[in-house]
């Protein structure tokens, strides 16, 4: 049995290592898509709210949240529906 795998050895490490730079690949190649992505989402933001002064921003983190109307940060989660819920810096 031992014979056997020492023979297969060569084959094994080099499907191992194809994997390794397949996997490597669709991780570089998910990065790039993601960042396409919140490029397009950055331009649809100042397209559609032209005035920065009007961008809506988390009172917590200060990053732009998803749309000018939203209450809720996708980066900190933080929930300023009712005044009473919102992050006061203390």
């Amino acid at each position: 049995m031992e014979t056997v795998i020492e023979e297969r050895r060569p084959a094994i490490e080099a499907a191992i290592k194809e994997a390794e730079r397949d996997t490597i690949d669709a991780m570089a190649q998910h990065v790039q898509r993601l960042n396409e992505a919140y490029r397009r989402a950055g331009t649809r933001v100042l397209r559609e709210t032209p005035d920065p002064a009007v961008l809506n921003r988390c009172p917590r983190c200060e990053r732009i949240v998803r749309t000018p109307r939203a209450r809720q940060c996708m980066w900190c989660f933080d929930d300023w529906h009712e005044a009473a819920t919102s992050w006061t810096g203390l």
